[in-house]
């Protein structure tokens, strides 16, 4: 390794000490390719704590895919698109489409429905409206998303569109 490669790797290390959750998630990769798994998972934690949706998307994929704790994936997946990571959101309405990732096979469709998990149109279609609107500002903090899109069993409220899940303008002038 090239000195400027270890001090590059020391500025990251120092950065996501001090909180920085883009520093964060690129140690997780590091640690992840380097096969360190738990030192990967602690830096994704610490990233998803400050509301990163790469972090958030990143843990619920390991819990779908890799741990099978399907409900965990559910809310993290949910918390991913509250953070404004449109994947999350894709993931989600993909999963109340049929009532379970149809892609993982049927077999696993009693798993979803023993969470209470089933198919929802008009689950999916908030998600896909969301994911949409995400597409054009990936910018975007639903931090109204439980009040208006929660997750089952909860039944859903009235609907305007992505905006009721926004948070809301500040009055006056803007703050810096």
């Amino acid at each position: 390794m090239h000195q400027s490669d270890i001090l590059a790797w020391a500025h990251f290390l120092k950065a996501a000490e001090l909180g920085s959750p883009e520093a964060q998630m690129v140690l997780a990769s590091a640690y992840g390719e380097a096969r360190e798994f738990v030192k990967e998972e602690k830096m994704l934690e610490c990233a998803y704590r400050q509301r990163h949706g790469d972090a958030a998307y990143a843990l619920a994929t390991y819990q779908r895919a890799v741990a099978g704790d399907y409900l965990k994936a559910i809310q993290l997946f949910q918390a991913g698109t509250e953070y404004g990571h449109r994947d999350s959101a894709t993931a989600l309405a993909i999963l109340y489409a049929d009532g379970y990732w149809s892609y993982m096979g049927e077999k696993y469709r009693p798993a979803f429905e023993q969470l209470g998990i089933k198919a929802d149109a008009e689950r999916s279609c908030r998600y896909e409206e969301i994911a949409a609107a995400l597409e054009i500002n990936p910018d975007l903090k639903l931090t109204r998303l439980n009040e208006v899109l929660p997750l089952p069993p909860a039944k859903l409220p009235p609907w305007n569109g992505v905006a009721d899940a926004l948070e809301p303008e500040r009055e006056g002038p803007p703050t810096y």
